[in-house]
Parts: C-alpha cells; sequence; structure tokens
C-alpha cells in the first residue's frame, strides 16, 4: 500500500475524521485515537492525558486494509465500522 492509497482510504472513512494536521482521529468510548501520517509510515497512536503515545508503526508497504480493518504490526484497527 502507498501513502496515497491509506489516505484515500482513511478520507472515505465514516469513522475516522482528518484534522488540521492531516492526521486521521477518531473517539471511541471516550477515548482518542489517531493515525499520525508521516512521509515514509504510519504510526497508530492513543491519547493518554495530554500526550499521544504510539501503540504501533510501520512503512506504508508493510500496511494493508483487509476485511475492513487497517493491518499495522499485528493490530487491526477498523477502518469502516467501530466494534459493538
Amino acid at each position: 500500500m502507498t501513502k496515497t492509497e491509506l489516505v484515500a482510504a482513511l478520507r472515505q472513512s465514516p469513522i475516522w475524521k482528518e484534522d488540521m494536521n492531516r492526521h486521521f482521529q477518531l473517539t471511541f468510548n471516550g477515548t482518542k485515537y489517531r493515525l499520525k501520517i508521516q512521509p515514509l509510515a504510519v504510526r497508530y497512536e492513543k491519547k493518554v492525558g495530554a500526550e499521544w503515545w504510539s501503540k504501533a508503526s510501520d512503512y506504508y508497504k508493510n500496511v494493508e486494509i483487509k476485511d475492513g480493518k487497517l493491518v499495522i504490526s499485528g493490530y487491526r484497527i477498523p477502518v469502516e465500522v467501530l466494534p459493538q
């Protein structure tokens, strides 16, 4: 997957919203999550207090969307529907 393909998929997602820094955020059960879009890699982060903590990151070439979920370093992150 390329950076362009990932950004296009996230812009079409009904649950992820692009912020002013061109990263993507969502709030689930009161917790904020972010997909930080960087030049060579994407980072999956969780907000704890005022800080963002990295949960996983990988190069775009190793990232894929499978069964409606973004797979980053073994994490399966919803792209289309939040879990119930």
